[in-house]
């Protein structure tokens, strides 16, 4: 299964096209807007994200960041760290990128 998952997400479309799923719901607000108004970050914050993906989430909340925030987005897939960079970097925030496997997180508590 390990394999699998790795060979999925060698490919960004492969990821892309999962997330056209979502674009079947009826739902009146993107799902995206939605969660991200469902957190509550204190104004320093200090924020990692596992399996980022292609940063598709933080993009669509990009205008909500704010740049007391140090945010790290993972993935274990060098490919879609890139994408997710590459996408986020055009909005001038400051996020680190890392990869890094969920299982085998390098921080502290």
């Amino acid at each position: 299964m390990k394999n699998k998952v790795t060979e999925q997400y060698k490919i960004v479309g492969n990821f892309n096209l999962r997330g056209v799923l979502h674009s079947f719901n009826i739902n009146k607000i993107d799902w995206n807007n939605w969660c991200f108004s469902q957190m509550q970050f204190p104004l320093i914050a200090r924020i990692l994200e596992l399996g980022c993906g292609t940063g598709y989430f933080w993009g669509k909340n990009i205008y909500k960041l704010k740049s007391e925030w140090n945010i790290t987005l993972s993935n274990f897939s060098k490919v879609m760290l890139e994408s997710s960079q590459e996408k986020l970097e055009q909005n001038g925030i400051n996020i680190t990128y890392k990869v890094i496997n969920a299982q085998d997180i390098p921080y502290e508590v």
